[in-house]
């Protein structure tokens, strides 16, 4: 329906890594991406909320 944001992408997860903090204050979502990196690469787990539609949706 909508096209993904970049902070939808896996690659742009990993490739940004905890700069994302600084646009991403809360402790919870700071806590599923430090999962999300802390985990191997190319998995079931590049979708860091377990939702296809990327993390952080509401």
């Amino acid at each position: 329906m909508y096209a993904k944001l970049p902070f939808d992408r896996p690659e742009t997860i990993r490739l940004l890594g905890t700069a994302l903090f600084t646009r991403i204050k809360d402790e919870e979502e700071q806590a599923l991406i430090r999962a999300f990196l802390a985990g191997p690469r190319g998995s079931a787990r590049d979708t860091p909320s377990g939702n296809p539609g990327g993390a952080g949706r509401r």
